[in-house]
């Protein structure tokens, strides 16, 4: 839903009756977008921040400094429902603004209903919002001039104004659920970030606990810029109390209509289980959450596959409930991206509990998905299925078999740690799973007799790393020359990374040089697939 946040808005007008050049950087380190604009003695150093502690929070800090010796007046200004008449206050995009009462002046609040729901069982969204009110001329700032500063603080070379403007927003859909009502709510943490005198600071120090653990580069300060801006776009996207998942592109963007998918697995988690379980663990538990739709979406037929199944299949796209919201529903490659990432979260953690309470029964949902999915009494085969690099269904996709094949020996594996029976028919199953090898050529192909001149995006490269499967390093490096050669130029710039990271792996520098630089080409950082795979 289109739901402004107008603090994020905000912006220097003028200066001095002087409009002028802004320069804005992102800080990943405080988590701030840091914006400088200057005329004459004046300097303003504005700092937007989506505060990582007071989760409801989006703050904007202006600080202007005077080195001249005459007082200057700055104006700021930011959207506001006046300008933005279609959004505010109409029943328009889906939404209805209800106008509520200023708790105190300077701030405005307003309820927001959305109106139509995901389904008619789940309760439509309530937003309460509140924020800091600007003048449509704008709030005017009267930067006082050095000599000044001088004589009323005893020393100091500058003049300094500052403006803090705040906006809130508390929704019915908040974990764990807000009881009250959400306008008021609103109110409150709108007059305490309001009041408090520390916020930008603990903000900077939440930032600062999160960046503890993460990656430092040496020797090549754009690859570093690029690594700590993907990082920070994971961080900015997930949260440890807020067990939401995310869309591949982020918060923000319109990919799959803004929907999950198990990309978000596949890329984002595995480098998040790494360095910030916890936040990883929040996102995992967006999966465990909808089980009992997976369930359903298990047993009900999708055009991909019309026959009902047992356990537990995910959607290809899901929204709040967890409900299929693609036409063409999930894949079975799919399946087996969930379940990989939680056991590697389990691998990563050993956390005995998580995995007993929340972990092992989504593995065995889903190995059970698959076990009743497969055909064949040895050889197994997972007939019309689909996977990345595979043009259209086809019958054993290489990759779609060597997930769901993990995904099968997880469940297995993992069952005595979990406190549970080892089901012996997952092993069968994973061990007899049909993985495509073309003999004439020595390699993998995309499925069998498939032998494609382009392939959109990565797949069977991925067999030796990330999937850690066992082979012969003539059919790795065959592997690797081929999927090379036939990748698309447009393919996404995590293909491209997956490509580089299994060269670094064999060795090949020169080709994982090349296939990072077509990463680079393509966009990387630009989502959170991207971001994850970097």
């Amino acid at each position: 839903a289109p739901i402004p946040s107008w603090t994020s808005t905000a912006h220097v007008s003028t200066i001095n009756g002087t409009t002028p050049t802004p320069s804005t950087t992102l800080d990943v380190r405080s988590g701030a977008a840091v914006t400088t604009t200057g005329a004459g003695a004046v300097t303003c150093t504005q700092h937007t921040y989506a505060h990582r502690d007071r989760r409801h929070v989006v703050a904007t800090d202006i600080n202007c400094t005077n080195t001249g010796v005459g007082a200057v007046e700055v104006v700021v200004l930011q959207a506001d429902c006046p300008a933005l008449s279609t959004l505010c206050n109409t029943t328009t995009h889906g939404l209805l603004w209800t106008r509520g009462a200023a708790p105190v002046p300077g701030v405005e609040c307003k309820r927001i209903d959305i109106l139509q729901a995901e389904t008619e069982a789940v309760v439509k969204p309530v937003v309460g919002e509140c924020h800091s009110v600007v003048p449509a001329t704008g709030l005017k700032l009267t930067v006082p001039p050095a000599a000044l500063a001088t004589r009323l603080a005893g020393g100091g070379s500058a003049g300094v104004a500052h403006v803090r403007l705040i906006s809130t927003r508390v929704t019915n859909l908040d974990q764990p659920p807000i009881q009250g009502d959400i306008v008021e709510l609103a109110q409150l943490e709108w007059i305490g970030a309001t009041a408090s005198s520390t916020l930008f600071a603990d903000h900077v120090y939440a930032m600062d606990d999160l960046n503890t653990a993460g990656i430092e580069v040496a020797g090549d300060l754009a690859l570093s810029q690029l690594v700590n801006a993907s990082w920070y776009t994971l961080l900015a996207s997930f949260r440890d109390d807020s067990p939401y998942s995310s869309s591949s592109q982020g918060l923000a963007a319109s990919a799959d209509h803004g929907h999950v998918t198990a990309g978000t697995e596949r890329w984002v988690l595995p480098t998040l289980t790494a360095f910030q379980p916890l936040v990883a663990r929040a996102a995992l538990q967006y999966r465990v959450d909808r089980s009992g739709a997976a369930a359903g979406n298990a047993a009900g037929a999708v055009p991909r596959d019309p026959t009902p199944r047992s356990g537990l299949r995910f959607p290809l796209q899901s929204a709040s409930t967890g409900n299929e919201q693609a036409a063409a529903g999930a894949t079975d490659y799919d399946q087996g991206e969930i379940a990989r990432a939680f056991a590697q979260h389990w691998a990563a953690t050993g956390d005995t509990t998580w995995l007993q309470d929340q972990g092992f029964p989504l593995l065995d949902g889903v190995a059970s998905y698959f076990a009743s999915r497969v055909s064949g009494t040895g050889p197994y085969h997972l007939n019309h299925s689909e996977a990345p690099d595979a043009p259209g269904p086809a019958d054993d996709p290489t990759y779609a078999n060597a997930v769901a094949s993990l995904a099968l020996r997880a469940a297995y594996d993992l069952a005595t740690a979990a406190g549970q029976k080892s089901n012996g028919t997952y092993k069968v199953i994973a061990d007899g799973l049909v993985i495509p090898l073309d003999e004439q050529t020595h390699r993998h192909p995309p499925c069998p007799g498939c032998h494609p001149t382009s392939v959109p995006a990565a797949g069977a490269v991925q067999l030796a790393h990330p999937l850690g499967m066992a082979m012969d390093p003539t059919v790795r490096d065959n592997d690797l020359n081929y999927y090379s050669a036939v990748t698309s130029p447009t393919a996404p710039p995590s293909t491209w990374l997956a490509i580089a990271e299994a060269h670094t792996r064999a060795g090949n520098a020169t080709a994982a040089e090349a296939a990072r630089a077509r990463a680079l080409e393509a966009g990387v950082g630009a989502d959170l697939e991207s971001a994850g795979a970097l």
